[in-house]
């Protein structure tokens, strides 16, 4: 079987001035979705070919809730370690400070900065409960 030959198109390609150019790129970048709107014909254009109606929006209420939802909500990892009782977590932290105590000073001012953390935590949960 023998393979026929492809003239090559001799015809002269048209010359492009940049602003064609620019406006054909731009088009087929828009075309295939890879350009943003630059201006309000290009969002209006893109508004008339998008059926907004089936674009999903999310719910921020719902999220929000969520996200204050409390812990009895949290699914526990089988392989994870928990600590089963206050003598466990000191002993764990005694470990992390590498067998240091921690002294009446440093301890009063780690229960005043957890209850000023709580303090602002129930705030900010009030003032998102409004």
């Amino acid at each position: 079987m023998q393979r026929m030959k492809t003239q090559p198109n001799r015809e002269k390609a048209k010359e492009l001035s940049d602003a064609e150019f620019e406006a054909a790129l731009h088009s087929a970048l828009r075309d295939e979705g890879h350009f943003f709107p630059q201006n309000e014909e290009d969002v209006a254009a893109l508004k008339a070919t998008v059926d907004m109606d089936g674009v999903p929006t999310p719910d921020t209420q719902r999220f929000g809730e969520l996200l204050r939802e409390s812990a009895d909500r949290v699914v526990e990892l089988p392989n994870t370690a928990k600590a089963a009782s206050r003598e466990v977590e000191e002993n764990l932290a005694m470990a992390a400070r590498n067998g240091s105590q921690i002294s009446d000073e440093i301890k009063k001012r780690m229960d005043e900065d957890r209850a000023k953390a709580r303090g602002q935590m129930r705030k900010k949960h009030e003032d998102g409960a409004r």
